[in-house]
């Protein structure tokens, strides 16, 4: 199966504060998915697009449709209500200086499986992006920005990622969404690091990969999960969350919920080295 990375950042938004983080993030994401740790992506397997149109991120999506597709997105986000009583609205974020409240699922792949993380916050109506300088919480940044030694060469990784994935697919088609904060909550992020969630998904397959038993791999549930319990830690007021959109043989759509019997998940990082 053929992989395809979509990486947008929407760090300088006309109107709204300069989000560096956002841009910080595009640059980890590539930085981890071309390393070995990440599964040794080619270059022509990843485009980062900043503030794209919505009709460019159609086309991107529609022509890797066949393709496993990884989309991760940093920015401004909100939710829109659509009355007063609705609890949880629809989750939108801020493409570009005129597209300013594009529903997230336009970032969904249109393949049959797929995974879609979003670094953005959920506040309801207004776009929101918390940053804050992390200078206490320098262990949840002091992976997501630095190389991964490479012990064997990035052919064996992609072997063994694509075996992974390989294994994913068989067990259940569907799409994966991560979200960095939950309904109506900010998502926060060091202007010079990164989002805080981006960072401990890297961080947290980073350091699986230095200590994993060969011909192993670790996945996003695997990560999402680590990174959800070290936001207690950083950023209690900030959950985490991770959902998935399983396709079923009907073609009918169905959401889970991470401990339902049906589980999809996609490999993140693979580990080839004899230990």
């Amino acid at each position: 199966m053929n992989r395809f990375a979509l990486i947008i950042e929407a760090s300088d938004v006309e109107g709204q504060t300069a989000l560096p983080g956002a841009k910080q993030d595009a640059i980890n994401w590539y930085n981890f998915l071309t390393s070995n740790a990440g599964g040794s992506w080619q270059q022509d397997e990843i485009v980062i697009l900043n503030k794209p149109s919505r009709t460019l991120v159609a086309c991107y999506l529609v022509a890797h449709r066949q393709d496993y597709c990884f989309v991760a997105y940093s920015g401004y986000g909100c939710e829109l209500k659509s009355s007063p009583m609705q609890t949880i609205g629809i989750p939108t974020v801020c493409l570009n200086d005129t597209e300013q409240q594009v529903p997230l699922s336009v970032l969904t792949p249109q393949s049959q499986y797929g995974t879609l993380i979003s670094d953005s916050c959920r506040g309801h109506e207004t776009l929101q992006k918390t940053a804050s300088n992390f200078s206490n919480r320098g262990d949840a940044y002091k992976l997501a920005s630095e190389d991964t030694a490479d012990i064997y060469t990035s052919l064996f990784h992609r072997e063994i990622w694509n075996q992974a994935l390989k294994q994913c697919c068989l067990s259940q088609s569907g799409i994966l969404t991560m979200y960095s904060c939950a309904s109506g909550q900010s998502a926060d992020e060091d202007p010079y690091a990164g989002g805080l969630y981006t960072s401990l998904l890297i961080n947290a397959a980073k350091s699986w990969y230095v200590s994993a038993k060969s011909n192993t791999y670790y996945t996003t549930y695997n990560a999402h999960q680590q990174a959800a319990q070290l936001m207690k830690q950083y950023a209690p007021q900030q959950i985490p969350e991770y959902n998935k959109l399983v396709i079923l043989p009907t073609k009918e759509l169905k959401s889970t919920s991470p401990t339902d019997d049906t589980k999809i998940d996609s490999v993140l990082s693979p580990n080839v080295t004899d230990k």
